[in-house]
């Protein structure tokens, strides 16, 4: 299922490192393949932190939602069950 995409990256970088060597004799690569380092370094790291911090925006909602009922409900007084009228 990952093979295209792992495909179409490796060809990307491919050409890249192509071009770069092409078009300034070999001077650039350094440049290109800290870039990709530094990319591939910070792909891995967000896909760590990246649900982490969601997970945690997720929590603070419902926490948030939570004491708006709780502070509604409170607001409202003891009257907020209906009684059965006998």
């Amino acid at each position: 299922a990952g093979g295209a995409a792992a495909g179409t990256i490796q060809l990307g970088t491919g050409l890249l490192r192509l071009l770069s060597s092409k078009t300034t004799v070999g001077a650039a690569n350094a440049v290109v393949a800290t870039t990709e380092n530094a990319a591939a370094i910070s792909g891995s790291v967000l896909v760590f932190v990246v649900p982490v911090f969601i997970a945690l925006l997720l929590v603070g909602l419902v926490g948030w939602i939570l004491y708006k009922i709780v502070k509604r409900i409170a607001r409202q007084g003891p009257n907020v069950v209906s009684r059965k009228e006998t």
